[in-house]
């Protein structure tokens, strides 16, 4: 077999024979390293032809990106390269589908810390809704939701003192969607989502299941209030991560809970759920939402970094998969401990958000043949999804008798079997037809005028301030004068004359 090849000489002195069997031979040769003997042979070359003083050799391979974000204490995250996250990261890095649609997920927890220099930026922004002038402004019947929405307490208080004295939702947030890639603290499994906080429990302290159920109703209205709009206002919530639960309880105890997955399902979101954290069969000891047998849902249990069962709900036919959540190094409230805002934490709810993350990350690289079938199919693309996701587990013994699909996640082996059905059933996958969505924003931060490009020019284009003023709204424009506008975070949202659509943020600096 031919091929380019790399050499190794026996010893540095024989590149005199080198260069004459090379000019004897006609081939061209690339001195690598004299001092080792090292070349690299340009034509294509049987090996089996090399005379004796070549001591190694090797063909040219392709070889991989290895992409790492500089966030600071990734490596603590143990758990990211177990599910080889950070390979599926070397196909996706961007917040949008193919069709540009910003990837959103919903979290049905006890809110965020919206303030959290590391989730910051991936907090999801209502750009129709002007926070705290007690009016619903988008008319999808919330006052000031801006931010998500306070399911508990029917409010628009996303972070409250529950959150704060327990901290589970800012830690959920962490492992699903942190900021990756910006040179502090760490990174989600989807480091640029855009992450939605609905607080479902009540600032009275009555944990009731009231909340979840308001929360559930929230997450579809805003979906399909986009879909009603053509994306103009709501949400396009493709996953909705629940880190919540009832011990103990069957589907006739919470009929509503496994009734509201199949709506959300309707509309194109697909549910992920942990299951108990208590070591019992849920099939005869009973978990909500674990058993609620919605094919939009789906259950993860928990496991360790060095692949054992931790002590969590188990069931060969409710439970789907596990996930790494012990010992998960992750985001806290930062007001607690402003210099080192982190903490770690174990049990599913940080198993569950690995597995939503993921399924995000295959959203955005996804084909166009497979977004026209979640929004036309939407039973089937789910089905697709999770067909992915399960069929690609790393297979462990220990979890045989624990899980439907015997493994353990494993991202990057979801986005092959991904990759593949999209290659077989898309002519035009992974063309670059829909690069122009790749819109640039520079210099960021900005001081005086940022610019505004992408390969293919924008026809409409919104400014937007953090707290949901629109400074500019018409035609697309390459520049912007910033000298004007008050220093903080602003959004800018651009459409183009096919319908797709792209969201960028920069800073404005004093």
């Amino acid at each position: 077999m031919s091929a380019q090849v790399t050499i190794q000489l026996r010893s540095a002195q024989d590149a005199e024979q080198l260069y004459a069997w090379a000019s004897e031979q006609e081939i061209e040769l690339e001195s690598i390293c004299e001092e080792w003997g090292m070349y690299h042979v340009k034509q294509e070359v049987s090996p089996s032809e090399f005379p004796s003083f070549i001591a190694l050799w090797q063909r040219e391979r392709a070889v991989q990106r290895r992409y790492m974000p500089n966030d600071a204490e990734i490596s603590l995250q143990k758990y990211l390269p177990l599910i080889q996250a950070p390979t599926l990261w070397d196909y996706q890095r961007t917040n949008e589908t193919r069709r540009g649609t910003e990837l959103v997920v919903a979290l049905v927890d006890d809110g965020l810390d919206t303030s959290h220099p590391d989730l910051i930026d991936n907090i999801w922004l209502n750009a129709n809704e002007i926070p705290w002038n007690g009016l619903d402004d988008d008319g999808n019947g919330y006052v000031d939701d801006a931010y998500g929405w306070n399911s508990g307490d029917k409010t628009p208080v996303v972070f409250n003192s529950e959150s704060v004295y327990y901290e589970h939702g800012t830690m959920v947030a962490g492992v699903l969607g942190a900021r990756g890639d910006n040179g502090i603290g760490i990174s989600g499994v989807a480091p640029k989502v855009k992450m939605m906080p609905i607080l479902c429990y009540p600032s009275n302290g009555v944990d009731t299941d009231l909340g979840v159920i308001r929360g559930m109703v929230y997450a579809y209205r805003q979906k399909q209030l986009w879909l009603q709009t053509e994306g103009s206002k709501g949400a396009p919530i493709s996953v909705l991560n629940m880190s919540v639960g009832m011990d103990n309880a069957f589907p006739e105890d919470a009929p509503l809970w496994c009734a509201l997955f199949d709506s959300l399902g309707t509309v194109g979101i697909v549910s992920v759920a942990a299951t108990t954290n208590q070591n019992i069969d849920i099939g005869s000891s009973g978990d909500i939402p674990s058993l609620c047998s919605s094919p939009y849902l789906i259950v993860v249990s928990n496991s360790d970094v060095n692949d054992k069962p931790v002590g969590s709900g188990y069931s060969t036919e409710y439970v789907d998969l596990a996930a790494p959540g012990e010992g998960v190094h992750t985001t806290r409230v930062y007001s607690k401990n402003p210099s080192n805002p982190y903490k770690s934490g174990g049990g599913t709810s940080f198993a569950a958000p690995q597995v939503s993350g993921t399924m995000l990350l295959l959203h955005a690289e996804s084909c166009l043949t497979y977004l026209d079938l979640r929004e036309q199919d939407p039973d089937s693309a789910l089905k697709l999804m999770t067909t992915w996701l399960l069929s690609s587990v790393d297979t462990l013994s220990d979890l045989a008798s624990r899980t439907k699909s015997s493994g353990r996640l494993q991202a990057y082996g979801a986005y092959q079997l991904m990759n593949q059905w999209c290659s077989q059933h898309d002519p035009v996958y992974r063309s670059e037809e829909w690069n122009h969505t790749k819109l640039r924003v520079w210099p960021n931060p900005a001081s005086s005028t940022v610019h505004f490009d992408s390969d293919v020019p924008a026809s409409q284009m919104k400014v937007i301030s953090s707290m949901g003023q629109v400074v500019y709204e018409g035609q697309a424009v390459s520049e912007w004068n910033a000298e004007n506008l008050p220093a903080g975070v602003y959004h800018v949202a651009v459409e183009w004359s096919d319908g797709s659509r792209a969201t960028r943020t920069f800073l404005v600096q004093p």
